[in-house]
């Protein structure tokens, strides 16, 4: 939500609050039912994200369905045509994801990471301008290099689990930091003037907090217990420059 708000000021784009709510509604909804599948085909023991969510299984059941509900007469009252058939090619994208991410052929840190640039940015995207899909392609290389990050930590416990893991240590995972890097620094100079300079320079700063914060993470055992949550606050720093 904050990425969603953060974009929409940068770009001088009005944030509607139904739309907020719809979108909130979909990441939570996607994030309960990713864990559900988890928990049926791996255990409930992979991690304690997903015990909570097999003690609380009713609730979440409940919330769940009470949400969808939601977000289906949302969409029905509030969305139009163009909207909706953005969100559509959005949810196919969840559908492949969500069903298919157990299988080591889908690259599914590819695949979240376009779903949640896609989501971030789809009120920019229904009206594309320049600008708006060069922050696009850097916010997604970005969230991409973060879940790659995260597949590399969570390589050995994967493996332990049966569950697929992509990451390799190949020429594109080595050398992505500098090409990103690369890439926020020359649009900082590109957009100098502009109402988007702020945005690409907290994704400037997000980037270089991530590769501290993973170099980190193979020495200091407090961090890497609590990684998640400080990669969530790293990731509302464009909502802090905004």
């Amino acid at each position: 939500m904050s990425g969603y708000l953060a974009v929409n000021k940068a770009f001088q784009t009005q944030s509607d609050n139904s739309l907020c709510l719809l979108l909130f509604f979909a990441v939570l909804l996607v994030y309960w039912f990713d864990h559900i599948l988890d928990i049926k085909k791996y255990g409930a023991s992979i991690s304690s994200r997903h015990q909570v969510f097999a003690q609380k299984s009713k609730v979440i059941y409940a919330l769940g369905l009470l949400f969808l509900m939601i977000a289906c007469y949302l969409s029905y009252v509030v969305l139009t045509i163009k909207v909706l058939f953005y969100g559509l090619l959005i949810g196919a994208l969840c559908v492949v994801y969500l069903f298919f991410n157990r299988y080591k052929w889908l690259n599914k840190e590819l695949i979240a990471a376009s779903i949640y640039a896609a989501g971030i940015y789809f009120q920019i995207l229904l009206r594309p301008s320049l600008s708006g899909v060069i922050a696009a392609l850097l916010f997604w290389g970005i969230t991409y290099y973060t879940m790659m990050g995260i597949a590399e930590l969570e390589h050995r416990t994967d493996s332990y689990f049966g569950i697929p893991n992509n990451f390799k240590l190949n020429w594109l995972q080595n050398h992505l930091f500098e090409l990103l890097i690369l890439g926020a620094v020359l649009l900082l100079f590109s957009f100098y003037h502009t109402s988007i300079f702020s945005l690409i320079f907290s994704y400037t700063l997000m980037l270089l907090c991530l590769k501290l914060l993973f170099n980190a993470l193979k020495k200091n055992h407090f961090l890497k217990e609590n990684y998640r949550i400080t990669i969530e606050w790293l990731f509302l720093l464009p909502w802090i420059f905004a």
